[in-house]
């Protein structure tokens, strides 16, 4: 079994490592936080490196890259930016990547560029008030007129919507068959007559932005439906399989992040006459930390290299998903100890780092549901 990157994976990764100090500074992460910003500039600069395109084909402006290369440069970008991370993925995955797998050709002939340059963002537009972990239960309605879809209802929870040109939707085209069997997934633009969009607060991942979305009488055409009516809960399983892998990625690079803060104050801070990275209870706590992480890393890279390889791997995106996030919770709450006092102290990043981590272990499934998963792929 050979653990060596390729030489076109090792050049992914120290570029990634050298836009992350050029393009990254921490005093403007910081600033985007603060102001709820989202990380425009550093995003447009990633697709004028061509790195918005790794996972395409040459014919649509990619790289012929695959998820596995996808999840070595995010690792790294997000040891920088854990929110520029998650813009990454909402709309190079779940705009991109859902196309790729599953839209149609002249789908992907329209949208894919204008994705890979860095001129269209997507979003997800899934979550219900009453249809989160149960998302089968979706009630947002399209109903079929002439050559459209009229969509009413509602979402909540919805991810970069504010700054995004189209959602890829879940509606329900029919209420007659069992739940997940009468789900449709449609591209529809933000801009459109009849979309309300209100923005909620939170407690982390300021940057990205979460949002309810209203609909009332929006009328898409018939060609936005992707892959097939009535077809989107197992297209969306597609879409699902490429957000966990690429949110393991994030995870293990934020949380690789706060280790490295964590080593850097242990061997600066002094008390007792000696820097505190000296002291056993401390040094066996920054191993634990960093050996879950390292744990994460290998299921991520797991995980993304089934997928790449078109191999069944629904149980090991689930557990790579699940492990990474608690690991990069583990890790925060831990780097926040360490810090002491300074770890809870705005001015300090392992607080950002703190209320961050906890988005993983919610959207994207939450750690229940994935055990959930596991447990049905086991056989249980």
């Amino acid at each position: 079994m050979n653990f060596e990157l390729t030489e076109d994976q090792a050049l992914i990764k120290e570029t990634a490592k050298r836009f992350v100090k050029k393009e990254l500074p921490m005093e403007w992460v910081r600033q985007c936080d603060d102001e709820e910003r989202y990380p425009m500039e550093p995003y447009k600069k990633l697709a004028e490196l061509g790195f918005l395109g790794l996972p395409f084909k040459k014919k649509y402006g990619g790289s012929d890259g695959n998820i596995l290369d996808t999840v070595i440069l995010l690792e790294e970008i997000s040891k920088g930016m854990t929110a520029l991370g998650a813009a990454y993925m909402q709309s190079v995955a779940f705009g991109g990547l859902s196309l790729d797998d599953y839209g149609s050709e002249e789908q992907k002939e329209t949208y894919l560029p204008k994705i890979i340059s860095g001129n269209t963002l997507f979003c997800l537009a899934l979550t219900e008030a009453n249809a989160g972990s149960d998302v089968a239960s979706l009630k947002t309605s399209a109903v079929k007129d002439g050559n459209y879809f009229v969509i009413n209802g509602s979402k909540v929870f919805i991810t970069g919507v504010q700054v995004a040109e189209y959602m890829l939707c879940g509606v329900r085209t029919n209420k007659n068959v069992a739940n997940h069997k009468g789900i449709t997934m449609m591209i529809v633009p933000t801009k459109s007559e009849g979309i309300e969009i209100r923005k909620l607060r939170k407690l982390g991942m300021k940057p990205v932005g979460t949002n309810e979305v209203f609909f009332e009488n929006v009328r898409v055409p018939v060609e936005n439906v992707v892959g097939g009516v009535d077809q989107g809960w197992y297209n969306l399983m597609k879409t699902l399989n490429n957000e966990r892998c690429i949110a393991a990625a994030v995870c293990v690079g934020s949380a690789q992040a706060c280790i490295d803060g964590v080593l850097q104050y242990v061997k600066e801070r002094e008390q007792f006459g000696r820097p505190i990275g000296t002291f056993q209870a401390n040094q066996h706590a920054i191993v634990d930390m960093q050996m879950e992480v390292d744990n994460a890393r290998l299921l991520a890279y797991r995980a993304a290299w089934l997928s790449a390889n078109h191999k069944p791997c629904v149980k090991e995106t689930s557990m790579a998903k699940l492990y990474a996030s608690e690991a990069f919770r583990n890790v925060a709450n831990m780097g926040v100890q360490l810090l002491g006092g300074y770890g809870f102290m705005m001015e300090y990043d392992m607080q950002r780092y703190y209320r961050d981590c906890k988005f993983f272990e919610i959207a994207g499934g939450a750690s229940q549901i994935q055990r959930n998963i596991i447990a049905k792929e086991l056989g249980l």
